[in-house]
C-alpha cells in the first residue's frame, strides 16, 4: 500500500465486472499546453485550512498543490446484489513543512445504496 496507494483500489474491485466508466481528472498544476487563456482564471487553486494557516507562530504547513482522479463505475449484477454505481477516487495533496513537500494520499471506494 505504501508503494502503491491504489491497489487498495484494485482490491476493491477484484470479482467485480465493471460496465462503464467515466473519468474526471483535477489539478491546481497548470497544464504545460495549451498555453493560458488571455482572460484571467478566477477558479482552482488551493486553499489551506485553519489548522495548517497556523496561528502567531506561523503556519504548520503550506498545501501547495492537490491533484485527484474520480472513477465513477457501473458495476454489473453479481451472485451477491443487484448491479449498483460506485465511485472510486484518488487525491494527492502536497503539503511543504519548513521546506519539505510531503505528499498526503487519500484513496477511497465508495458504493451508492439505495
Amino acid at each position: 500500500m505504501v508503494n502503491n496507494p491504489n491497489s487498495v483500489l484494485t482490491a476493491a474491485i477484484a470479482g467485480q465486472t465493471i460496465t462503464h466508466t467515466t473519468v474526471l481528472m483535477i489539478s491546481t498544476k497548470a497544464p504545460a499546453a495549451p498555453p493560458p487563456p488571455a482572460a484571467p482564471n478566477v477558479g482552482g487553486g488551493t486553499d489551506n485550512v485553519a489548522f495548517l494557516q497556523g496561528g502567531p507562530a506561523g503556519p504548520n504547513a503550506d498545501a501547495a498543490q492537490m491533484t485527484a482522479i474520480f472513477w465513477i463505475e457501473k458495476v454489473a449484477a453479481g451472485p451477491h446484489g443487484p448491479a449498483f454505481l460506485q465511485l472510486q477516487y484518488t487525491q494527492t495533496v502536497l503539503l511543504n513543512f519548513n521546506g519539505l513537500s510531503w505528499p498526503h494520499v487519500s484513496v477511497a471506494t465508495l458504493r451508492k445504496h439505495h
